[in-house]
């Protein structure tokens, strides 16, 4: 089962106006115990470079970081995108035994 969950940092917003904000998604996956077999994954990591996101960059890379340490495995794949006026692959899909 896999569920997704999300907050914003709004208690209410009227759809028919623009609105700048924080949202928060949370993907979460059956549990497993490290060590317990699982489907290799393949995570492409999309990433706002713009301006305004600049001061959130070290939230990003902390996370990248602790998915390279802690989750993935050999048999994984990342990739990484960025994207302000333009987009940008930094690395296609990329096997995490070549990293």
């Amino acid at each position: 089962t896999v569920s997704l969950t999300s907050e914003t940092d709004r208690k209410c917003l009227k759809f028919t106006e623009e609105h700048e904000g924080t949202l928060w998604c949370n993907l979460k996956a059956c549990d497993y115990e490290p060590g317990d077999a699982r489907a290799p994954l393949d995570i492409v990591a999309v990433i706002d470079v713009s301006g305004s996101m600049r001061d959130k960059l070290s939230l990003v890379k902390e996370t990248l970081y602790f998915m390279l340490q802690k989750v993935l495995k050999e048999t994984d794949r990342l990739g990484l995108v960025t994207f302000d006026t333009n987009v940008q692959t930094i690395f296609p899909l990329t096997n995490m035994n070549a990293a």
